[in-house]
């Protein structure tokens, strides 16, 4: 009723609850059951919701460290249950650092995080956060805006990556993704690239490939993510002879 309300007043908003992370939930299923049992209740009382949003901070305290693991299994999650739903995906780019938890992330650790998303089919990228908290009982710094309200020297970079994720976004936001592979078990989260897949690659790259497929014209896309966010890699791929 909160959500109807709101919306009658406000809309060209949207509401929308932000799910924790599945690690909260004792298990996958259970939290894929309870996002799943969320947007349907909002759908059957009115308001279907705009986005199936949560958050999840990967990279922490220690310099180059990420949890790589629970990043995917999380992404996949909410992959398949907005999908399933037919409801848009959104999640939170981690940018400020919490001193007793995560550290704010570089531009290349970044702009995987924002890729990866996009590869996943999230078509709503929030930051957690733009301004840098204060006065709180968490420990912040060195959000994309500082205490005092200045651009960070990071404002520069988001601003970049933004208009990276813009430019494909004219295209991916009308794509499901449908299907997500590695070129490794690295992760032991992903399966690998399956035979009978339209894209094969005999390099030793470790990349991640998805499958989109445009909701309105049926046009099919594949999106290829470098794993690795601290060195470029050149990647080599053979499609299959059906595809000119």
């Amino acid at each position: 009723d909160a959500y109807k309300s709101l919306k009658e007043a406000d809309p060209n908003s949207y509401m929308h609850l932000n799910f924790l992370p599945y690690a909260s939930y004792g298990s996958v299923d259970t939290y894929k059951s309870q996002m799943n049992d969320w947007l349907k209740l909002c759908a059957n009382t009115g308001y279907p919701q705009d986005y199936l949003m949560y958050d999840l901070y990967p990279f922490g305290l220690a310099p180059g460290s990420m949890n790589r693991e629970g990043f995917l299994i999380n992404l996949n999650a909410v992959r398949e249950v907005g999908l399933a739903n037919d409801v848009k995906t959104g999640t939170y780019i981690q940018s400020v650092t919490q001193s007793v938890a995560f550290r704010s992330p570089n531009k290349a650790e970044t702009r995987y995080e924002i890729n990866m998303a996009l590869a996943f089919g999230v078509k709503q990228l929030s930051y957690f956060t733009w301004f840098t908290p204060y006065n709180r009982s968490e420990p912040f710094e060195d959000g994309i805006i500082t205490y005092d309200g200045k651009p960070n020297p990071k404002y520069e970079f988001i601003c970049e990556l933004n208009k990276n994720a813009l430019n494909i976004g004219k295209t991916l936001i009308k794509c499901d993704s449908l299907e997500v592979y590695a070129t490794t078990s690295t992760f032991r989260v992903l399966e690998k690239i399956p035979k009978d897949f339209f894209l094969a690659s005999d390099c030793h790259t470790d990349f991640t490939v998805s499958y989109l497929r445009h909701k309105e014209t049926g046009r099919n896309y594949c999106m290829i993510v470098n794993n690795d966010f601290s060195k470029d890699k050149q990647v080599k791929v053979k499609f299959i002879d059906e595809i000119k």
